[in-house]
C-alpha cells in the first residue's frame, strides 16, 4: 500500500472522527473537511515523506517507535491530536467571538503544538 493511500485513509478517519465528536455533518462539512486535511498534513504527511508506508502503518496504530525519527513523528502526532482536541474547549462557550467558530480553534491548537514539536524536536534529536 502507498503513501497515498495512507494519506486518503488518514483524511477520511479524521473526518469520521471529528464528525462523531460532534462537527456538524451537512452545514460545515467543508469546514470539517478543510480540519482533516491539515491534520492529515500535520500528522501523518511528514511521516510518509521520511519513512516507508510500513513504518507509517506501525506508527499510525501504536507500534512503539524504533529509532529517533519515528519518535519525533509520533510525538508530533501526538501533540497535533492533542491541540486539536484541546482547541475544542473554548467553541461552547458563549462569549460570541469570531475565533470561536468551528475549526478555527482546534486548527488554531494543532498548528501550534505540531509547531511546537517541531521546534522541540531540533533540540531534542
Amino acid at each position: 500500500m502507498s503513501n497515498a493511500v495512507v494519506l486518503f485513509i488518514s483524511l477520511s478517519v479524521y473526518f469520521i472522527v471529528a464528525i462523531l465528536y460532534g462537527a456538524e455533518v451537512f452545514s460545515k462539512y467543508e469546514e470539517t473537511f478543510m480540519f482533516s486535511l491539515i491534520l492529515t498534513t500535520l500528522t501523518i504527511y511528514p511521516p510518509c515523506i521520511t519513512l516507508s508506508h510500513n513504518s507509517v502503518w506501525a506508527l499510525i496504530l501504536g507500534s512503539k517507535p524504533h529509532n529517533k525519527l519515528e519518535e519525533l513523528h509520533y510525538q508530533n502526532i501526538y501533540l497535533t491530536v492533542l491541540g486539536a482536541w484541546l482547541g475544542a474547549f473554548v467553541i461552547p462557550l458563549d462569549w460570541d467571538r469570531p475565533w470561536q467558530i468551528w475549526p478555527i480553534p482546534c486548527s488554531f491548537d494543532d498548528c501550534i503544538l505540531s509547531w511546537t514539536c517541531s521546534l522541540t524536536s531540533k533540540y531534542y534529536a
